[in-house]
């Protein structure tokens, strides 16, 4: 069993498009010590979270340590979205920049990626 799951991810990354891949993925991909690290994050996400590999290996290439919160990555958008709508809960809906925020836009004064990296750690969206 644990060597058809092995050979199911070595398939997996094989079929990985290096465009999609985030820098940190593929530096980490050039050595066997990180082709074990990203081997070992898939087994458990298989066994912890009931995931195949086609479905883990996606999420890993993306949220590497280096790029996690990368704009564009899903991770990072949907903490964007959930910290928005709690923001937005707690908020008296007269406040001016409650207004801006239900558009999307964070005051000159915020560092957005910022506050978003720390929702998503305090929330857990990224282990």
């Amino acid at each position: 069993m644990e060597l058809k799951l092995r050979e199911e991810i070595l398939k997996q990354l094989k079929e990985s498009n290096p465009c999609q891949c985030a820098q940190s993925y593929i530096e980490m991909m050039q050595s066997p010590q990180g082709y074990e690290q990203v081997e070992q994050m898939v087994i458990n996400k298989v066994l912890h979270d009931q995931m195949v590999p086609a479905a883990v290996i996606p999420l890993i290439r993306i949220r590497t340590r280096n790029d996690l919160m990368d704009i564009t990555s899903p991770i990072y958008l949907r903490a964007r979205i959930d910290m928005i709508r709690d923001v937005l809960s707690k908020s008296d809906a007269k406040d001016f920049h409650v207004a801006l925020l239900r558009n999307g836009v964070y005051p000159k004064d915020r560092d957005e990626k910022g506050l978003v990296e720390i929702y998503a750690k305090a929330k857990r969206l990224f282990q």
